[in-house]
């Protein structure tokens, strides 16, 4: 294919990319039969052909090859440096053998994904790096245009240098059409803070035949950034997002159940856009893709987008006097803890730890909740989303140190093994004065910054409580003494939306057994949700529950929240008022919690609450405290 044809092929409608492969895969193989993902072409072919099959039986025109790590540098650690050749010429015979038992014209797009030879995505083409990436892409290049290949797609490029460098590399082998995109979070940035505005000008410069997003993002999120690029490319658009933000359940990554009637919604919005190839990324599967054919066979748009641009419980052990003299048990909890000891309701803020090294405008909002004399306690994240930030437990010690606030860090077991959770647990009770740890597993680190970092989970949530149970008893994981025992007040999260409720409580139940103290919910948007959760329950809470209030601010976040963050479900009748609203959802999203929390507040089976404030706007959080009279 030259690049006339496939210009010509954009300008008569927008063409239907294929979905997730990878997923797939491990949903179909599982893990550790999938030990390196880019193999299976070569050890089981009959399963990403039949893949390839649902992809054009959905009514897929592009199929991308199961290359997009299959280059010397990605497959090393697997030792298969030497198998490029074989895996990218066999990945290609299945996708044509595809082509020709669905007996239809269907596009073979040859899948390249960066090649990040330092291990991370960076802007610094220099030293080694250069000639290592231009020597990848070259060898998959000829190995995939050997056998076939009809265009080249590069995907899920962070770094603009390296996706730049990818094109000029195929540029000087080969005439084939390319289709350049890059993975932006949801921000609007890459990884290496690359704008669209920067991807545009640079990729539309080097006259690739398309430019796009894949990956990372949903698919509401992702129409974001298709938005602003419309008013920037002068060339075709692609756009492939993921069904939405994976979790992990039972040591799996399962993507949230965005619906095929969904994706057709975000297919007719992208189509609106301009956008002439549209597929989907992680997490999508042939009914996603079914749905988004359909959507673009039944628009009338048919435009090229380049033509026209659209604009009172017990929890803690007794309390026990030190008969020495020493400190006490009481001197050793936070004023958090004792007050809900006493059956007092509790108010925390959640708070993000800064994304750089500033810590100013985190301790201003930690000043200002402790001056108002509403707020108890800040919580505070840990790289959601599985994004980078400042450590929860040093940014807490911060915050205790210098405006004297209590804290409730948020601690996950996916960054580090058994070994250093002990360590991290025991600097932060010694030496940060940490004396609240919410314990959570975290989201998988594919989903955020860092798709190649490895989750380590040696336990999971359940497993950390009982860490900090034995460091309460005074012994490590191994049994060996502590000299002295901590005294954490341990916190577990539960989600009473959860899909599987049954399997929600009977978790609830273990985290309770292992050690845990109370509970910070999933947010909620309609006390209806809390109800059936005390319905399937059926009996009294045995530790204290704060329910999560979040203020959304607008009916496209209450809806991407919705359709695309496993955890989140937020009723109809609530993104109907936020839609209703307009421009006023802001002021809307603030009334409904100011209404739960004044609700939350009569009822006697809740000990407090936590306000989720987006970008550390404590202010919101003050307004709401404002407007609701408190227990005293």
């Amino acid at each position: 294919m030259d690049a006339q044809h496939l210009t010509t092929l954009f300008g008569t409608r927008p063409l239907v990319g294929d979905g997730g492969m990878g997923s797939l895969l491990y949903q179909t193989l599982g893990y550790p039969r999938v030990l390196c993902i880019e193999q299976t072409p070569l050890t089981h072919p009959e399963v990403v052909l039949q893949i390839h099959l649902a992809y054009i039986a959905g009514g897929a025109d592009l199929i991308q090859t199961h290359t997009f790590g299959a280059n010397r540098v990605k497959l090393s650690p697997y030792r298969l440096a030497d198998q490029v050749g074989a895996i990218n010429g066999q990945a290609v015979k299945l996708a044509r053998e595809a082509k020709e038992i669905a007996g239809r014209e269907v596009l073979i797009a040859g899948s390249i994904g960066p090649v990040e030879p330092l291990g991370y995505p960076t802007e610094a083409m220099e030293g080694e790096a250069r000639p290592l990436i231009v020597e990848a892409i070259q060898e998959q290049a000829c190995a995939l245009e050997g056998r076939g290949v009809d265009l080249f797609v590069l995907e899920t490029f962070s770094s603009l240098a390296e996706l730049t460098l990818a094109v000029e590399t195929i540029r000087t082998l080969s005439a084939l059409p390319v289709i350049a995109q890059m993975t932006f979070a949801e921000d609007g940035k890459t990884l290496t803070g690359i704008t669209p505005r920067d991807a545009a000008a640079r990729l539309c410069a080097l006259g690739v035949e398309a430019i796009g997003i894949n990956c990372s993002i949903g698919p509401l999120t992702s129409l974001d950034i298709l938005a602003e690029l419309t008013q920037l490319a002068d060339v075709p658009l692609s756009i492939q997002p993921n069904a939405g933000f994976p979790q992990r359940v039972g040591g799996r990554v399962v993507y949230p159940l965005a619906s095929p009637e969904l994706f057709g919604d975000f297919a007719h919005e992208a189509v609106r856009l301009g956008a002439r190839l549209i597929g989907g990324c992680c997490g999508t599967t042939p009914q996603h893709i079914a749905a988004v054919a359909h959507a673009i066979n039944a628009s009338p748009a048919a435009q090229p987008s380049i033509a026209t641009r659209p604009s009172a419980i017990q929890i803690i052990p007794p309390l026990r006097e030190d008969p020495e003299g020493g400190p006490s048990d009481r001197q050793e909890l936070s004023s958090f803890t004792k007050k809900l000891q006493t059956g007092r309701f509790v108010v925390s803020v959640q708070l993000d730890p800064p994304k750089g090294t500033n810590l100013e405008r985190l301790l201003k909002a930690a000043h200002h909740l402790k001056e108002s004399s509403k707020v108890d306690v800040v919580d505070l994240n840990s790289n959601p989303v599985a994004r980078v930030m400042m450590d929860s437990l040093i940014a807490a010690g911060e915050i205790q140190q210098r405006v004297g606030m209590p804290t409730i860090p948020h601690v996950t077991t996916r960054e580090v093994n058994i070994m250093g959770l002990q360590s991290l647990m025991l600097g932060a009770w010694g030496a940060l004065k940490i004396r609240n740890i919410l314990v959570v597993t975290g989201d998988p680190p594919r989903i955020g910054e860092y798709p190649e970092a490895k989750g380590v989970y040696e336990v999971d949530s359940i497993g950390l409580v009982k860490i900090l149970s034995n460091f309460n008893r005074g012994v490590d994981w191994a049994g060996k003494s502590l000299g002295t025992p901590t005294h954490f007040t341990i916190g577990v999260a539960v989600n009473p939306t959860a899909e599987d409720l049954s399997k929600e409580i009977d978790r609830f139940r273990e985290k309770v057994e292992a050690g845990a103290h109370f509970v910070m919910t999933q947010p909620l948007f309609d006390l209806a949700q809390w109800e059936h959760f005390l319905t399937v329950w059926g009996g009294p809470l045995p530790i204290p529950f704060l329910i999560g209030l979040w203020p959304l601010s607008s009916y496209d976040l209450a809806r991407r929240l919705h359709h695309e963050v496993p955890g989140i479900s937020i009723p109809e009748s609530v993104q109907e008022r936020l839609r209703l609203a307009g421009s006023r959802a802001k002021d809307e999203g603030i009334r409904i919690v100011e209404e739960l929390l004044a609700e939350i507040v009569t009822r006697p089976e809740v000990a407090g609450a936590y306000i989720i404030c987006p970008f550390n706007r404590y202010e919101l959080a003050l307004t709401i405290l404002d407007a609701v009279a408190l227990p005293k």
